[in-house]
């Protein structure tokens, strides 16, 4: 069995890895909490299956940042996670860096509205 936590390198290596493989696709985001609709959008952003994922820092999260990592590192279609500290991996890859962040706060705005409503809240 593959442990799948084996995906998630440092920020260094991450940059390393980002520039050996061009053809790749970058994502950064909060992933706070994973769910369907994250699953979705990242199979949409990279069909072939060459995702590579940044692990954005926020405010009061539900889940750690390395909680987050290991989520991101299970789906098939993600090849490696890194854990950023600060916006300055997601800036130095400029333009590569597919920003899923306001993605992700509708996405969580999204799954509480549904956890509400099925709890008649």
């Amino acid at each position: 069995m593959f442990d799948t936590r084996s995906k998630i390198i440092s920020p260094a290596d991450f940059l390393s890895y980002a520039e050996a493989h061009p053809d790749h696709i970058i994502v950064c985001g909060y992933f706070d909490p994973m769910w369907a609709p994250h699953a979705q959008r990242l199979a949409a952003l990279a069909p072939n299956g060459k995702l590579l994922v940044i692990v954005e820092p926020m405010d009061s999260p539900l889940l750690t940042s390395q909680a987050r990592a290991e989520l991101v590192a299970s789906f098939g279609v993600t090849e490696r996670v890194t854990i950023a500290q600060d916006a300055s991996l997601r800036q130095s890859l400029g333009f590569r860096c597919n920003d899923e962040r306001l993605g992700d706060q509708q996405r969580y705005q999204d799954l509480a509205a549904h956890v509400r409503k099925r709890n008649n809240v």
